[in-house]
């Protein structure tokens, strides 16, 4: 499902609910041109707040958070200082499991644009295109996708199977709140993607248990499927830090 039709529904279907989300923040759409290319440093002083980080090396940051509608897709946004000098701009269209940050220097100035997918229950892996800059200008462009893309993989779960691999949205009915993880794996230089997703029981007197966890693991050139089971204790060998070349089953 593409945003558009994601949004149409959460408008017609879940319209208290997204009020809800909506109203402790900040409709940020007139002042979202004060943080596209280059930090608009007084705006961000006149209008910040102060709290604890919690990233080790900088326990003290400030921040701005509010959203912004494009076209009627709702877009979260962060701009986070660190310790006065550096800033990131994190931003994900609202209940995304991909996220775009983007990093600059103390001055304000853009430095690396990237896409990160957040999984449940490992690392998070980079997707996407990344961007580099120097000087205001592009230096570098790396593609962390695979060449059959992130778009192509989570277009074709939610058409043969009804999962939406892009987002955490959990709906209103039993069992529904669906976890995902992804992983890029590679055999002998090969790509695969590799989606581990599960569902959660909704029923209060089993404590949320994970019902069944599935592995499905995709090529990743062609798209095909070459595997779609039941999770194995041993398939969790996917998803380690550093899965590039290991031996999974």
């Amino acid at each position: 499902m593409n945003d558009i039709d994601f949004f149409r529904l959460l408008y017609s279907q879940y319209k208290e609910d997204l009020d809800a989300i909506l109203k402790y923040k900040k409709n940020g759409t007139n002042f979202y041109h004060f943080f596209t290319d280059k930090i608009n440093i007084d705006f961000f002083e006149q209008n910040k707040k102060n709290g604890r980080g919690t990233i080790p090396f900088s326990s003290y940051k400030s921040f701005l958070d509010f959203y912004t509608e494009i076209e009627q897709i709702i877009v979260d946004i962060e701009i986070i200082r660190y310790q006065g000098t550096f800033f990131d701009k994190i931003e994900r269209v609202l209940f995304h499991r991909d996220i775009s940050i983007t990093e600059y220097n103390e001055e304000g100035i853009r430095e690396r644009l990237y896409i990160e997918y957040q999984n449940d229950n490992y690392s998070s892996i980079l997707i996407g295109k990344e961007i580099l800059y120097n000087n205001e200008k592009i230096a570098k462009t790396i593609n962390n996708d695979l060449p059959f893309s992130f778009k192509q993989l989570a277009d074709q779960f939610w058409i043969k199977y009804q999962v939406d691999i892009r987002r955490d949205f959990r709906y209103r009915e039993a069992n529904k709140r669906c976890g995902v993880n992804l992983s890029k794996y590679y055999e002998d230089n090969h790509p695969f993607w590799i989606v581990e997703y599960h569902y959660w029981s909704d029923d209060i007197t089993i404590e949320n248990t994970v019902i069944k966890k599935i592995i499905v693991k995709v090529d990743g050139i062609t798209g095909e499927e070459i595997f779609h089971r039941e999770m194995l204790p041993e398939d969790m060998s996917y998803f380690t830090p550093t899965n590039i070349e290991t031996t999974a089953p």
